[in-house]
C-alpha cells in the first residue's frame, strides 16, 4: 500500500473520532492520560485544547512528547508526536478547525485560561483487525 494510501486511512479515521486519549509526562516523571476532544488538519497534525489551570497543561509545557490513541470497535491508531503551544494569529485559525469539529468547545474558546496545542505527527500506527488478513502498517514522518 502507498505511503499516501495509508496516510489517508489514518486520516479518514481520526475525522470520524470526537475524542482521544492524550498521554503526557511531567516534569517529575509521571505519566498522566486524558481523554480530550481532538480536532485534526489535513496534514495529520491533532488540535486541542485545554485550561492552563490543568495538570496536563504544566505537562505540555514541561515536555514537549506525547501520544495520543484513538480506538473504536477493532480500529486503533496509535499516534506519536511534539505538541505546541499556539499562540497569536495562528489560535484563531486552530480554534475555528477545532470548534468545527466540537461545537460544544465554543464556550470555552473565550475563557482566559482556555490555551490551544498543535501535535505534529512523528510515529503513526494504523490496526485495523476487523479485515482478514488484519491490516497493519507504520509511518514514520
Amino acid at each position: 500500500m502507498q505511503e499516501i494510501d495509508q496516510k489517508k486511512m489514518v486520516l479518514d479515521f481520526i475525522k470520524s473520532q470526537k475524542l482521544a486519549t492524550l498521554a503526557t509526562v511531567g516534569a517529575d516523571g509521571n505519566p498522566e492520560a486524558a481523554t480530550v476532544a481532538i480536532s485534526e488538519t489535513n496534514d495529520l497534525s491533532l488540535v486541542f485544547g485545554c485550561y492552563a489551570t490543568a495538570r496536563k497543561y504544566q505537562n505540555l509545557i514541561s515536555n514537549q512528547n506525547v501520544a495520543v490513541v484513538f480506538s473504536q470497535d477493532k480500529i486503533s491508531v496509535q499516534y506519536e508526536g511534539k505538541v505546541k503551544e499556539v499562540v497569536g494569529e495562528e489560535t484563531k485559525r486552530l480554534q475555528d478547525i477545532h470548534i468545527a469539529k466540537h461545537a460544544d468547545s465554543a464556550k470555552h474558546s473565550s475563557h482566559p485560561a482556555e490555551k490551544y496545542f498543535i501535535v505534529t505527527p512523528v510515529w503513526i500506527r494504523y490496526m485495523n483487525h476487523s479485515t482478514k488478513p488484519d491490516l497493519e502498517f507504520e509511518i514514520k514522518f
